[in-house]
């Protein structure tokens, strides 16, 4: 049914009943929302918003107003702090003691509180602690007013931008929407077992509230550069948020010190936004609005991702700043590298390499942390890419050390050195000057592995299942990809004299036999005691347990979740548990697609 609010709302409205459209009924965990689809761009919203809109429309503008407009789920919050601290003489006790929902209010947040299943109570809790929370209370706000938007600019008041200052912040729609799928689970408006894949589905189909999302956008690029409009991207805020500061600032015609810009920045760090409360709006879960396992400033970060070389390596893009110090870095005649895929028994070879090459200390073994004998090489552009609570990332730091490549390069000789990378992207004099253990493992043994590992570190997704995951691994879309070019670059100069070959599954299936081969290529000899000791000191059970390598410490600061396990399982062939049948053929093809021209086999174990 089409109809016209009234004369000073110059807008068809389209009501849609939920029974001519089921597919909106059935995501909402509430029977009796139902909703409109308002002017020639059909944006969507609760019915509720109608009996606003013309008051919006048509609401009285001051010429200190400053808006923070954007699609929502597009960086809002930290786009509002930045603004009212840039705009308030970098207030920061003020801005501590106020929530932000007072000193930036939301316009339309009255006509989405009914939209809300939850009890009268809530409500009026709600309602008391999002204060200024209706029109006529905005309306009321002493001057300078800062106001949040979700609205398209053509259904907020036509002089927006001939009074006002705008801030407009636009996001990739993906990001997006993964984050309002999360928000809606927090507010407990969508159905539980709703997924984001059904999720998604209502996105694309402009069925989400304030879509359609292009719409929305392009109405606030056409107004780019208007003198009173700033349009960020929140990618380029979150990768150079000083830089964005300087803009934001410039916009308003403030001038910031470089230190007053750095506090700033510090402020607007992500775990310390998510841990400000006059920002997370914490005490909505106790109160029962927000579920109890969410958050409303949930990760924040787009992890950007970069391809290198002729080969196409896949790494966060956090890496490109670190691989010309490692491409270049000086080595030494006594340095040793155990060099793998990720999740190809790497740990287990740390530790049997750094026994036999150390006169089998097992007290130091024991005392010492494996990371801090036998470091990881890149970790320090991995660190940012992980989630985790709190200042954890600052204990991360202080516990994995050495972390950064000058730490690394400031180790007393000999040096042991872990590394991911393929040999490409490692110094080029690499086999000529050192001695390099590489292990290779079944990729579909490794994908489960990998998958699991991201699941631990909280890399991924909850909902994201094994089979999701595969499609990214043989797509090469997983760090240290492409699996098939980092092996067989290794494969190639395994007759080196400097590189010694191993396969994991030969390594689990014959442990002594290959204690010996690492002690035969390192000149060290060792008893048949002294064999059966390191093998029973790396038997999975003993290994498991052994607090030196299994990174037990990390679950205690949030890097780790509590329901998984560094070390896991270690099982050769634990794939076929995981792998349905048209994922077994597509894994053979790739397998064969990719040795067609090589002499690479993987053991018959």
């Amino acid at each position: 049914m089409d109809c016209k609010l009234s004369n000073d709302f110059p807008f068809e409205v389209e009501i849609l009943n939920t029974k001519e459209n089921p597919e909106i009924k059935d995501y909402l965990n509430d029977d009796q929302v139902s909703f409109a689809r308002v002017g020639p761009k059909k944006f969507f919203f609760p019915s509720d918003f109608l009996s606003m809109a013309p008051s919006i429309y048509n609401m009285a503008l001051r010429s200190d107003d400053t808006f923070v407009v954007t699609f929502p789920k597009s960086g809002t919050t930290m786009t509002q702090e930045l603004v009212w601290i840039v705009c308030n003489n970098s207030d920061y006790e003020k801005a501590k003691s106020s929530p932000l929902n007072e000193r930036f209010p939301f316009l339309e947040l009255s006509s989405m509180v009914r939209k809300l299943s939850y009890t009268e109570n809530e409500i009026e809790v709600l309602k008391k602690a999002m204060m200024p929370v209706s029109i006529n209370e905005i309306e009321k706000m002493p001057s300078p007013r800062f106001i949040k938007s979700h609205l398209p600019l053509s259904l907020l008041p036509t002089s927006l931008l001939d009074q006002t200052k705008v801030v407009y912040v636009a996001r990739d729609p993906r990001d997006v929407a993964v984050s309002y799928y999360y928000h809606d689970k927090l507010m407990n408006l969508s159905k539980p077992e709703n997924d984001f894949k059904q999720y998604w589905k209502y996105f694309v189909s402009d069925n989400i509230s304030f879509g359609p999302y292009f719409e929305h956008v392009l109405e606030a690029w056409e107004k780019r550069n208007h003198p009173n409009m700033l349009f960020l991207f929140y990618e380029e805020v979150t990768k150079d948020l000083p830089r964005a500061i300087q803009r934001v600032a410039n916009f308003f015609g403030k001038t910031l010190s470089d230190d007053q810009v750095n506090k700033l920045a510090d402020h607007l760090d992500f775990d310390n936004f998510k841990k400000n409360k006059s920002v997370n709006l914490e005490y909505l879960q106790e109160n029962g609005i927000f579920r109890s396992d969410g958050a409303f400033i949930r990760k924040g970060k787009n992890i950007s991702f970069a391809r290198v070389g002729s080969k196409m390596y896949f790494f966060p893009k956090d890496f490109l700043s670190l691989a010309p110090s490692i491409y270049n870095m000086a080595l030494r005649s006594d340095d040793t590298f155990v060099v793998t895929f990720p999740k190809s028994g790497t740990t287990m070879t740390q530790e049997l390499v750094w026994i036999v090459c150390n006169n089998s200390d097992y007290e130091k073994a024991k005392s010492t942390a494996l990371s801090t004998r036998f470091p990881f090489l890149e970790l320090s552009s991995m660190v940012r890419k992980v989630s985790c609570t709190g200042n954890g990332i600052e204990i991360l730091k202080k516990l994995i050390v050495p972390l950064t490549i000058k730490q690394i390069e400031e180790m007393p000789s000999p040096r042991f050195i872990k590394s991911h990378l393929p040999l490409s992207l490692l110094p080029p004099s690499l086999l000529d000057k050192t001695k390099v253990v590489y292990v290779a493992r079944d990729p579909r043994d490794v994908a489960v592995s990998y998958y699991y590992h991201d699941k631990l570190l909280n890399l991924t997704e909850p909902e994201n299942d094994f089979k999701h995951y595969w499609k990214y691994f043989v797509s090469d879309n997983i760090s240290f990809g492409p699996y098939f070019e980092h092996v067989l670059e290794a494969w190639k100069k395994r007759n080196h004299p400097n590189m010694l070959f191993l396969f994991y599954e030969e390594i689990t299936k014959n442990l002594p036999r290959a204690i010996q081969r690492v002690a035969n290529f390192f000149g060290k000899t060792l008893s048949d005691d002294q064999v059966d000791k390191l093998a029973d000191h790396m038997d999975f059970d003993n290994f498991k347990k052994n607090k030196s390598v299994n990174l037990e410490y990390l679950k205690e600061i949030g890097i780790f979740r509590s329901d998984g396990a560094f070390i896991r399982k270690g099982k050769s062939g634990g794939w076929r548990d995981y792998f349905d049948e048209e994922m077994s053929a597509q894994a053979d093809e790739w397998i064969a697609k990719n040795l067609q021209d090589t002499d690479f086999r993987f053991p018959d174990c």
